[in-house]
């Protein structure tokens, strides 16, 4: 159960604390170390409620990849397996994230692209940094009005045929 903080209700408080304290303590030190507890208390409340009132980050699940990218002047085909899930900004609007729903295939060709714009070194890199900076700036081009926070990989497996 969460309770709502107006500043009426944290006044009130406030002044039944000092009349409590004058009567209890007489006054003094007492009251003041009284009334500052009871002002953290609610302040604590505030917080903790406006913090669950805060906007989540929208993620888009992009889902399981499986690219086998043939490259002749290298000689190689690499055959990648991940799954990605994009992040996006919590002020994104409702209408936007089902926008963003709806070209869930836009954005997927979009990392199979960068997934072949990448060099070889990349797929080996420990973060994947680069490749999580292609698949980002990709997405970016496409969406220019909405705010990218992050680009999450997992699952992420490289064989060569």
């Amino acid at each position: 159960m969460t309770r709502s903080v107006c500043p009426a209700n944290l006044l009130r408080t406030l002044l039944l604390a000092t009349v409590a304290c004058a009567a209890t303590f007489g006054g003094g030190d007492r009251c003041a170390a009284a009334q500052t507890a009871a002002s953290n208390k609610q302040q604590g409340a505030g917080e903790q409620n406006s913090a669950e009132n805060r906007p989540k980050p929208f993620t888009l699940d992009l889902g399981d990849f499986h690219v086998r990218d043939w490259r002749p002047t290298r000689n190689e085909t690499p055959d990648l397996r991940f799954s990605v899930a994009v992040v996006f900004a919590p002020e994104t609007s409702e209408l936007t994230r089902e926008r963003l729903r709806h070209w869930t295939n836009r954005l997927r060709d979009q990392a199979i692209i960068a997934v072949r714009l990448a060099e070889s070194k990349d797929f080996v890199e420990p973060t994947l940094d680069q490749l999580q900076r292609l698949i980002r700036g990709r997405i970016r081009r496409t969406l220019p009005g909405v705010p990218v926070s992050e680009v999450l990989m997992t699952d992420f497996s490289l064989g060569d045929d």
